[in-house]
C-alpha cells in the first residue's frame, strides 16, 4: 500500500483509510491470540 500511494495509485486519505483498518485487525488479533494462551495456560 504505500508503494501504491508513493506511485500515486492511490491517494493519501485511501492510505491512511487502510492504516487504520490494518491497526484495528492487529489490535484484535494480538487480543485474540492473548485470549487463546491465556486459555492454553488455564488461567482465568
Amino acid at each position: 500500500m504505500i508503494i501504491s500511494s508513493d506511485e500515486g495509485l492511490i491517494d493519501p486519505e485511501e492510505l491512511k483509510a487502510f492504516r487504520l483498518l490494518h491497526d484495528e485487525c492487529l489490535r484484535l488479533l494480538n487480543g485474540y491470540i492473548f485470549y487463546l494462551n491465556k486459555v492454553k495456560n488455564g488461567a482465568s
